[in-house]
């Protein structure tokens, strides 16, 4: 990871932190892990990444836990420019944890 990171302490720390909380979202049921999810079909789930998101800025879309050399550079490009880790996005993913309990 170091050397797909360039050493960048910043960078390394960002994608491991990406990646913890990706798959939190998974334990806490996302997308589609028991087949529950509120959004029909390939509506929530990419049919190509099951049990991610769609949706390219959200945290459970399937690139934030790629694990290929230029796949992993790329995410940090993408990840600096959002400045922050990704959030689950509000109208697939909330929607479902809240229809899962959560608040």
């Amino acid at each position: 990871m170091q050397e797909v990171t360039n050493n960048v302490l910043d960078d390394l720390t960002r994608l491991e932190a990406t990646t913890l909380h990706h798959e939190f979202g998974h334990i806490f049921g996302l997308v589609n892990i028991q087949n529950d999810d509120i959004h029909p079909g390939d509506k929530h789930e990419d049919p190509d990444h099951l049990k991610h998101c769609i949706i390219e800025d959200c945290l459970m879309y399937f690139e934030a836990q790629s694990i290929t050399k230029n796949k992993i550079k790329a995410h940090i490009q993408r990840l600096k420019a959002l400045q922050n880790i990704p959030s689950f996005d509000p109208d697939f993913c909330i929607q479902d944890l809240q229809a899962k309990g959560g608040n």
